[in-house]
């Protein structure tokens, strides 16, 4: 402000100020650029990556962003150029060390996208590493589960909601066909787990077979734009201020209805008209404010966990279907192990739903989930973080202070060094064949679908216990089919899986015996004599 009431002062038009400003600023923004670009010209990359992040904005505009990543290591490398001041890994032990509780590497500006709430920051954005350090130790214990004492009791009771709407809507058979698309229909039981664990009481969203408030809605159209909308933080930050939050924010559009469900909930408990001499549950909201969260600050929260915990849980949950009903070798070994749990007491009675320290001990299982996380990861985000500013060796390579160091998960975990020459294909025995080295080094890669240190996912517990009973309660009363098996689903991945109309038949599972009692009948079907 000196500097420009001095040049007012002078002798000269306003013009020439204006002008003298305009081309200074030009000059340093062509001196930073040149700059930027000469310390990061000893890394190979897409050309346009010299000039400007676009092709990488493209990338997620046209939902292929983290299919592109991988395509970009393929072809340049290991570590690679994708923007100005931008570059990625694909090497685990990397993303280990710039992610670890200790570490000096620190949150880009790329996560103030993930704003969800315009009013306020949530644990995902927060950028200061300070204030996420603080932050994640309030929220920690209710996003974890740990000062939820019914914790596997409310999964419970979202597991039994789901199967009991197979049950009564969508089991077919031989005379009546009713399809389920369990692209939404996985997203109403995560959501009603998450709810639930929020809130002290689910949407009821498979009791209504509904989307509640147009939750899941909200959110898949969240996820279209977010990608895009990361990589260009200066434009999204003014998003949130007026008048454009009353734009983008409204109550009928994006993440509006899940903003409005966060804060009627919240209010409700602990707002200046709440009855406070009514006991609390002990769920996640509860938790937040016990632990000296403030009451509007619980609301971003809240929205975060309803829309980053639910969506990321659902897709693993219909890669684990798409990928067992398209490899018959794969779901009967489940069924196999299911069937063998259940007759030697290892696991509950077929009455009850499966513990989860019983579900941990199915290895079959266990490498299903894993597998497919592997394959498919929910969340495939760059995810960068700055550089020190005494630079860092990456590599081999020198990066400067403040160069963003994202990582590649699709190409990480597609790596033929670390999973075998048929990285690209889905097979759970793989995790049965390695040796303890081999699998403690598989398992530490897999775990970073749920981040790593200091930016480890806290639901992840809450996730993996959703995992181990959905799938055995699901498989051990049902066979599932697809509909169409020339056209199984509908997906895009701007970042996080985006998967709908995966539409299934599902019947109530025979026997072996009755299967292979059909297949031996002896019918004539009419098709004739083969002709040599």
């Amino acid at each position: 402000m000196a500097i420009l009431t001095a040049l007012q002062e002078l002798p000269i038009s306003s013009e020439v100020v204006t002008g003298a400003l305009v081309a200074a600023l030009a000059l340093a923004y062509i001196v930073n650029t040149i700059v930027v670009w000469r310390s990061l010209s000893h890394i190979p990359g897409p050309w346009w990556a010299r000039l400007s992040n676009w092709g990488f904005f493209t990338d997620a505009l046209k939902g292929v962003q983290p299919v592109k990543m991988r395509e970009y290591h393929d072809k340049y490398g290991s570590l690679i150029r994708v923007g100005p001041d931008t570059v990625l890994t694909d090497d685990p032990e990397i993303v280990r060390r710039i992610t670890a509780v200790r570490g000096r590497y620190v949150r880009s500006r790329w996560y103030q996208a993930l704003r969800l709430d315009p009013d306020r920051d949530n644990l995902s954005n927060i950028v200061d590493d300070n204030l996420h350090t603080a932050m994640r130790r309030k929220v920690g214990p209710g996003i974890s589960g740990k000062e939820n004492e019914s914790l596997e009791t409310t999964v419970d009771n979202a597991v039994r909601s789901f199967i009991k709407l197979i049950e009564t809507k969508y089991l077919s058979d031989s005379g009546d066909l009713r399809p389920m698309d369990m692209g939404s229909r996985a997203q109403f039981f995560t959501s009603d787990v998450v709810s639930e664990l929020a809130f002290g009481k689910s949407f009821g969203n498979c009791e209504a077979d509904a989307d509640f408030k147009g939750y899941v809605q909200a959110v898949e159209e969240t996820i279209v734009w977010s990608s895009a909308l990361c990589l260009i933080p200066s434009v999204t930050m003014l998003l949130v201020k007026w008048p454009f939050k009353y734009l983008f924010y409204a109550e009928d559009k994006a993440l509006g209805p899940v903003v409005r469900v966060a804060r009627d909930a919240v209010m409700a408990r602990f707002g200046p008209a709440a009855d406070k001499s009514k006991d609390q549950k002990r769920d996640m909201l509860a938790s937040f404010i016990r632990n000296g969260i403030p009451v509007e600050q619980a609301i971003g929260e809240s929205v975060l966990q309803l829309t980053a915990g639910a969506d990321t849980s659902a897709t693993c949950i219909r890669a684990v279907i798409l990928h067992l009903i398209s490899n018959h070798v794969a779901y009967r070994r489940l069924q196999a192990e299911i069937d063998r749990c259940l007759a030697d007491g290892t696991i509950s009675p077929t009455g009850d739903i499966i513990r989860d320290s019983e579900g941990r001990k199915m290895p079959y299982l266990q490498a299903v989930i894993k597998e497919s996380l592997r394959v498919t990861p929910p969340a495939s985000q760059p995810f960068p973080k700055v550089v020190p500013p005494e630079g860092d060796t990456i590599a081999g390579h020198f990066l400067p202070g403040g160069i963003e160091l994202g990582y590649s998960l699709m190409a990480i975990l597609r790596r033929k060094d670390i999973w075998g020459a048929d990285a690209d294909v889905w097979r759970p025995e793989r995790w049965l064949e390695a040796d303890p080295q081999k699998l403690a080094l598989m398992n530490s890669t897999v775990d970073l679908v749920f981040s790593h240190g200091k930016w480890m996912c806290l639901g992840k517990n809450v996730a993996l216990m959703e995992f181990n009973k959905v799938f055995v309660e699901i498989f051990k009363r049902f066979d599932i089919s697809l509909v169409d098996a020339f056209k199984p689903l509908e997906s895009m991945q701007p970042g996080n899986f985006l998967i709908k109309n995966f539409w299934v038949r599902i019947t109530r599972r025979e026997s072996d015996d009755a299967i292979a009692k059909f297949a031996v009948s002896g019918k004539d079907l009419g098709l004739g004599e083969m002709v040599l």
